[in-house]
């Protein structure tokens, strides 16, 4: 319990605030930037958990809702797996913008998404609570979305990724720069994602 309630004030400092979308005369930019935290606030994120939150801002214009989901590599294919992590529509903002907050774990065998967060341009808040996580497999490598993402509607766009394999299989866990084009670069015995899709139709 006391773990949960610091995931949830962590997710609650991320999103208390958000920079609306700059425009260019007409031309509205579609992507998610990395927000950028003074050193205080990155010591305090840390303090109640030892990897330091993704945080980042979202605005795609034509977008009515977003979904995040996880993917697994199998034999040599994406497959989208049945759980949906988040779901959020806004069939009034134009462009679709606010923030999203993910906590993650990336040792062990409990590797992978803690919690969720998303923020839209109301104020409201989405939020998950803890996922469980328990694996047959050990942590090898990470990927984390830290840099500016050009989002195109109805792709999926890569905010963390896990690689992963049986305690005795030795493997540094190879990781190409464009894992959903390039999955024959993966050498782990398991690998996932977690993706975030911005779509132009209203959730189902």
């Amino acid at each position: 319990m006391k773990r949960i309630f610091a995931l949830v004030c962590i997710l609650t400092v991320c999103l208390t605030a958000f920079s609306s979308c700059k425009t260019n005369g007409s031309q509205t930019a579609n992507y998610l930037k990395p927000v950028k935290l003074t050193e205080s606030e990155q010591q305090l994120l840390t303090l109640t958990h030892p990897a330091e939150p993704l945080l980042l801002d979202y605005c795609v214009e034509d977008a009515v809702s977003l979904s995040i989901d996880t993917f697994s590599l199998q034999n040599g294919q994406w497959v989208k797996e049945n759980q949906v992590l988040a779901l959020a529509q806004d069939d009034t903002a134009k462009p679709m913008s606010g923030r999203l907050a993910l906590n993650y774990t990336a040792w062990g065998d409990s590797f992978g998404l803690d919690t969720i967060a998303v923020q839209d341009t109301t104020g409201s808040v989405i939020r998950s609570g803890e996922l469980s996580k328990k694996n047959a497999y050990e942590f090898r490598a990470s990927s984390v979305s830290r840099k500016e993402t050009a989002v195109v509607l109805n792709e999926p766009v890569c905010l963390l990724l896990f690689c992963a394999d049986k305690p005795e299989t030795i493997n540094n866990g190879k990781i190409p720069t464009d894992p959903f084009h390039h999955p024959e670069v993966f050498t782990s015995e398991y690998v996932q994602i977690v993706a975030i899709t911005f779509s132009d139709s209203p959730l189902s």
